[in-house]
């Protein structure tokens, strides 16, 4: 693939450089030896994950790939956060737009996508007259009222929506469109994505994790931040080496 470099030391571990920062894949034990997550305990689940500062002083989010069992930390350098919203646009305010092959999808809370004239409030699922998890709503704002399993031919007709709640507060509106306005719309996204891949991937990188050493210089960091260069930010703090290893606990 191109974009990212990657790495095998062992069966379970790989170690990949992507545009918008790092993604290393191992077990616990190969992650900490890397200084991710020194001291906690690795989520167990998928839904779990675990915010750490690496030894660089960069924010690594830890998770656990429910394929297979391991761990998987995502590193991502100041300013590059955008890459990471992979096949996304913003829709409106607190409303997330991707693309399927002959559907647009909606995440948000249920005021966010009613603010954004995507469903009305009393169509989601849970309110009074709706099914608990899932509610299917045809071109015409008419609910279905059959079974979910069913063949339905209008529930695939252009303008039909299904709402499903993920979670007590999020929900995901999915609205049948043509499927060549997908494909464009897909298309238009993967242009943009691959010119903002492009720009960053001339950007400086910092050094790969090693392991060998849980201490870096605040330089290091600076300068990648655009805050000059390392001599000098080196000099600022008199030379003294700052340890970034006490891998303290930070906010999402």
């Amino acid at each position: 693939m191109a974009g990212f470099n990657a790495t095998s030391q062992s069966p379970t571990f790989e170690y990949q450089e992507r545009p918008w920062g790092d993604l290393i894949i191992g077990t616990s034990d190969e992650l900490q030896a890397l200084g991710l997550g020194v001291g906690f305990e690795f989520p167990s689940d998928r839904r779990g994950r675990l915010i750490v500062r690496d030894p660089r002083g960069f924010r690594a989010e830890i998770r656990t790939d429910y394929r297979n069992g391991l761990h998987v930390a995502y590193v991502v350098f100041p300013g590059r956060e955008e890459l990471l919203e992979q096949k996304f646009e913003i829709f409106a305010p607190g409303v997330k737009l991707t693309y399927g092959s002959c559907s647009a999808w909606y995440s948000g809370t249920a005021e966010a996508l009613c603010a954004a004239g995507l469903a009305k409030i009393e169509h989601f699922p849970g309110h009074p007259g709706m099914r608990k998890v899932i509610v299917t709503i045809y071109p015409d704002g008419s609910v279905s009222q059959g079974h979910l399993n069913a063949n339905d031919p209008r529930a695939r007709e252009v303008g039909a929506t299904r709402i499903y709640k993920l979670s007590k507060a999020t929900f995901r509106c999915m609205r049948v469109i043509a499927a060549e306005d997908a494909k464009r719309k897909r298309d238009e996204i993967d242009r943009r994505r691959a010119l903002l891949e492009q720009q960053l991937g001339a950007l400086p990188r910092p050094p790969r994790l090693t392991g060998h050493s849980n201490v870096v210089l605040l330089g290091a960091r600076r300068a990648l931040c655009g805050y000059g260069s390392t001599a000098a930010n080196t000099s600022r703090t008199g030379g003294v080496v700052i340890d970034f290893g006490s891998h303290r606990p930070v906010n999402p």
